[in-house]
């Protein structure tokens, strides 16, 4: 799907066709479905599994200035029951069955202003989430880095670079003719 410098990988079949460190760009077949035996015989065997290059994302953002959020305050535990005869209660071992036990929390509102000291803690982990959310699964941020940020009246722009780790192979199926 990328360019990018493999990182690892988890072949299940077919023949790999890089090393590790190796760039690879856009386009090139990673594992071939066919693999050579002595090198003249050739059986397709279909190629299956995951290529993981890292790869640079530069990405612009605009944002307001104030952000709301809202956190998740855990205040404790209640305990709701409920009455039984004491004959039950004799016969009955365990109660799990006849209690239920909630967490209990509060919600608290924030609002936050963004400038220079709270860009790191407020916008990059805003836009690891949002980033992450549009990638594939086990994609992984290993670094990002702000290039430029602006605030202009109540808003903030800028661009950020990201070190992605992502697995970037695509399966593609060939032709094997008319057998």
């Amino acid at each position: 799907r990328t360019s990018g410098v493999v990182t690892h990988w988890n072949i299940v079949r077919g023949e790999r066709l890089f090393t590790q460190n190796m760039t690879v760009f856009k386009g090139d077949v990673l594992v071939s479905g066919i693999v050579s035996f002595q090198d003249k015989e050739h059986h397709a065997v279909g190629a299956e599994g995951e290529v993981y290059v890292d790869y640079w994302l530069e990405t612009d953002f605009t944002v307001p200035k104030k952000i709301y959020y809202e956190s998740v305050i855990p205040i404790g535990w209640k305990l709701y029951d409920f009455n039984i005869s004491e004959a039950i209660a004799n016969k009955l071992s365990s109660f799990d069955e006849f209690l239920k036990i909630e967490k209990v929390t509060k919600t608290t509102k924030h609002e936050v202003t963004l400038n220079e000291d709270t860009i790191d803690t407020y916008l990059l982990p805003i836009l690891e989430h949002k980033l992450l959310s549009k990638s594939p699964a086990n994609t992984v941020i290993k670094s990002q880095k702000i290039l430029h940020v602006d605030v202009v009246d109540d808003t903030v722009k800028g661009k950020v670079l990201f070190l992605i780790n992502e697995n970037i192979a695509q399966y593609q199926p060939f032709l094997q003719g008319d057998d």
